[in-house]
């Protein structure tokens, strides 16, 4: 179990269990296979939302608008030195608490080219009615997520990372509507206590379903979601390996010069700075 408390509970977390970021146990099935069921971090995802296990204390756009967390069970191997491979089925897209009486199915696999490199494949399809809203909409979302590590001379780290959604209803169209995204980030390491790490990022969500969106004519209800592109550089300063200073900026700029798409700012750029600093505490008895 692990309980939080803090901005990240407060703005994505579900209302039922706010304090409650995973609460799931596990069974050894067979030699190399467990079963875990209960209340989980999301499987999907490039970046985690937990800024200790990023090279960046920002966020992806992309990554903000992934599933964060899933309630169901997973049946994983752990039988070899080459892959990772986990079978889901969960309640729903970011969901503790079903909206209906269907489940979603996702699969993780990770390839480990070699010690330096891998590959990762996750995915998440299923019913997204909500019963509780009437009339309900029929939603089917299939959700698709590929990603590559990479570290060369540990001198280089890389991570390149593409998202793929589709789903056949939205709030303001019944034809099927796409999501694109892609991030890359390149982490240059100086010495064995700094680096400098860069990130382009790219989201494109024509018919909001993943990210919202906006009217283009009020009268005629015409609505389109955000195409958004940005780039991220920071710098970070390790005093020891469970702790980090960083400074970040970021610039965002929407392609489609929505109107108020970045709080506070009529425009459709944004430019941010972020000075932090954390540290952590990784112990297992």
């Amino acid at each position: 179990m692990t309980l939080h408390h803090g901005d990240i509970a407060q703005a994505t977390w579900d209302n039922t269990f706010n304090m409650v970021q995973e609460a799931n146990v596990g069974v050894q099935l067979f030699t190399d296979w467990w079963l875990d069921a209960g209340l989980f971090r999301t499987h999907i995802g490039t970046e985690s939302f937990l800024p200790k296990n990023n090279d960046l204390s920002i966020i992806s756009i992309i990554t903000y608008n992934e599933p964060f967390y899933q309630a169901g069970a997973k049946l994983a191997y752990e039988g070899s030195e080459k892959f990772d491979l986990e079978f889901w089925i969960a309640n729903g897209y970011n969901q503790f608490i079903d909206i209906n009486t269907a489940k979603s199915l996702g699969l993780l696999f990770t390839y480990h080219i070699s010690d330096m490199h891998s590959v990762t494949y996750t995915n998440l399809t299923g019913d997204e009615t909500n019963n509780g809203v009437l009339p309900a909409t029929d939603i089917m979302r299939s959700y698709h997520n590929l990603y590559y590590n990479g570290n060369i001379k540990n001198k280089v780290k890389l991570t390149f990372g593409v998202d793929y959604g589709l789903q056949n209803n939205t709030e303001f169209t019944t034809d099927p509507s796409n999501f694109l995204a892609f991030l890359g980030t390149v982490r240059f390491i100086i010495t064995k206590k700094s680096a400098l790490t860069v990130r382009y990022e790219y989201f494109d969500d024509p018919s909001g379903f993943i990210g919202g969106g906006y009217f283009l004519n009020p009268m005629e209800e015409r609505f389109s979601g955000y195409t958004i592109q940005g780039i991220t550089g920071g710098y970070e300063y390790a005093p020891s390996e469970s702790s980090f200073i960083r400074i970040e900026g970021r610039f965002l700029d929407e392609l489609n010069d929505a109107p108020n798409v970045f709080a506070g700012n009529s425009k459709p750029t944004r430019m941010e700075w972020m000075i932090n600093m954390g540290t952590f505490f990784d112990k297992k008895w």
